[in-house]
């Protein structure tokens, strides 16, 4: 073996150990930045002062729902039965102290009558302190899920129990069930509150 093998392969491991070294210290970087991301986010929730901007509607459809969307609905929109694009309508779920607000569109079937006589609204509508409210951090997965119950606002019969699984990038996702629908789940974008809301 002449000097020249043994400078090249003194060379390729060198190499190879700082290659390494950089590749450990940038997944390094990147739990870290993980972890301080989650951290965020829980804080955010715990401090119950944080909003949702909700970009898109899920409804759970039977064929004859979706039928009658994709026919009627969908074709001047570009979406579909499955998923519906409300960001343009500025819909918000809002977390204030201990009291929940949010007036969403709905899309599904109604399972018996809800509202009093003559509402025309056949949105979801909260603005009341929750019921069963439970914070489920989940570092492992780097998710933070919220469980709570809260009676619709325009009647008394009607009752919501809601699960939101936020996550560090922002994005969360709420999912309603209710005792007169058939479920949705709405996507957003979670934040602090914005200071014009009370």
């Amino acid at each position: 073996m002449g000097i020249k093998h043994t400078y090249r392969i003194v060379l390729l491991v060198f190499v190879s150990v700082i290659n390494i070294s950089c590749k450990s210290s940038d997944k390094a970087a990147k739990a870290n930045a993980d972890n301080l991301a989650y951290e965020n986010l829980l804080a955010l929730i715990e401090n119950k002062a944080f909003q949702i901007d909700l970009q898109s509607a899920e409804p759970f459809n039977t064929l004859a729902t979706a039928q009658v969307i994709n026919d009627i609905m969908i074709p001047q929109t570009g979406n579909n039965a499955s998923r519906i694009n409300i960001n343009a309508d500025a819909h918000k779920f809002i977390m204030i102290n201990d009291k929940v607000k949010g007036s969403m569109p709905f899309f599904g079937e109604m399972r018996m009558g809800s509202g009093h006589y003559g509402n025309s609204d056949g949105g979801i509508n909260i603005n009341d302190t929750p019921d069963k409210f439970r914070i489920l951090p989940n570092e492992k997965k780097k998710r933070v899920v919220v469980k709570f119950n809260v009676q619709d606002l325009n009647t008394n019969s009607e009752n919501y129990n809601v699960t939101l699984t936020a996550f560090p990038n922002g994005n969360a996702q709420m999912v309603f069930v209710s005792t007169h629908r058939t479920l949705i789940r709405y996507n957003g974008l979670l934040k602090p509150l914005e200071a014009d809301i009370e």
